[in-house]
């Protein structure tokens, strides 16, 4: 996918001779995960439009380049997601990497803007991908520990007495299991048990048999929609009738769960019902420019290409003086929440919970002051 730019030159030391910018995208195109992709691209190329139609990325001097959008589809595997960031770096004059968005494949293949001295934007969730020492990477969402902190905090607000955990066996899985299980110890919550599962294909008839069997009044799980959407299927089809809570229930969830997911919470870092007044004008022109409405996908990388722009127009064209700009604390108020990077590239995060009803995301809670879980 593409934005339409002219010619573009990388000098030695990584600033740019500048007539455009251009941004690498990494999304899924294919397989149970590209609903995801196409929401990544979506938000990208509504910000790269306005970005354009609005005259191009302004420098502190000299004229406004335009964006351009160079699409690499990560095939949603870990090896596909290697190859796809191999040849954006290799693409002249590149600037910046977004995505990829999943933490099973960010993870493995951080190193590689690190070697190249690129900058790279991910909305992937997993805690541990900003410890992997690379300075050119920064998270565009709050990694799960936020949402792990929300999700504790609502769990012992209502008083749920047998609360099992079930996530994905993945690394968006496992370390959502981690902050989850730290988050509820501090709110004074022992989970009755936490198990895997392997995925949407897998036989949900033992992880619903253990649900049935302790007996439990909630599930909380982790991990990405269509697993969970077959496990919330699944517990229902069986019976259970306790309350099903997790790390996302977005219209991608909701379009795979059908009926299941009413009265379900979710705990995100976006809710399109979100009453804001920088949201709603968000959403109405998401919905105007691709007639849905927008996740929190979307609105991530939206807010990632706003905040390059901003970067670039207060400290130039140069992918150095952008990172240490950003890794420095800069701020930018974005559509989600305002944006400021630890020096690790990890935002200074918040938590948005909402709840399915009739089959929609309605806002119930922002929280700007969740502890990391």
């Amino acid at each position: 996918m593409r934005v339409r730019g002219e010619g573009y030159e990388c000098a030695g030391d990584r600033s740019v001779t500048i007539d455009r910018v251009v941004v690498g995208i990494v999304s899924t195109r294919v397989g149970e995960h590209a609903p995801i992709g196409s929401y990544c691209e979506e938000g990208a190329v509504l910000a790269a439009e306005e970005i354009n139609a609005g005259g191009g990325m302004p420098t502190p001097e000299g004229p406004a380049p335009p964006l351009l959008l160079v699409h690499a589809d990560d095939e949603g595997t870990s090896e596909g997601a290697g190859r796809a960031i191999a040849s954006l770096v290799a693409h002249p004059g590149l600037f910046l990497v977004l995505g990829p968005d999943l933490s099973a494949l960010t993870y493995p293949t951080a190193h590689l803007t690190r070697q190249a001295g690129v900058l790279q934007f991910t909305s992937a969730l997993s805690s541990r991908i900003t410890q992997l020492g690379n300075p050119w990477l920064f998270r565009v969402r709050p990694h799960n520990g936020y949402r792990a902190a929300a999700a504790a905090r609502f769990i012992a607000e209502e008083g749920f007495r047998r609360l099992a955990i079930v996530y994905l066996n993945n690394e968006l899985g496992q370390d959502g299991r981690a902050n989850a299980e730290r988050a509820l110890a501090r709110a004074g919550v022992a989970p009755v048990f936490a198990r895997p599962i392997a995925g949407a294909h897998e036989d949900m008839g033992p992880p619903v048999g253990a649900v049935r069997a302790a007996q439990a009044d909630a599930v909380l799980y982790w991990g990405t929609q269509p697993a969970g959407a077959a496990l919330l299927r699944a517990l229902r089809a069986g019976g259970w009738t306790g309350k099903f809570l997790s790390n996302t229930m977005d219209d991608i969830f909701l379009a795979m769960a059908g009926e299941a997911a009413e009265g379900g919470v979710g705990f995100d870092c976006f809710a399109y019902s979100d009453p804001d007044e920088g949201i709603q004008e968000f959403r109405r022109r998401f919905r105007a420019r691709w007639g849905k409405e927008p996740d929190a996908h979307a609105v991530s990388n939206y807010d990632a290409l706003m905040l390059l722009r901003a970067a670039v127009a207060a400290i130039g064209p140069s992918r150095d003086a952008v990172r240490a700009h950003l890794a420095g604390g800069a701020r930018f108020v974005g559509v989600a929440s305002t944006y400021r990077f630890d020096a690790q590239g990890d935002l200074r995060g918040w938590a948005t919970v909402y709840e399915i009803q009739r089959r929609r995301a309605i806002f119930r809670a922002k929280l700007t002051d969740p502890v990391e879980g």
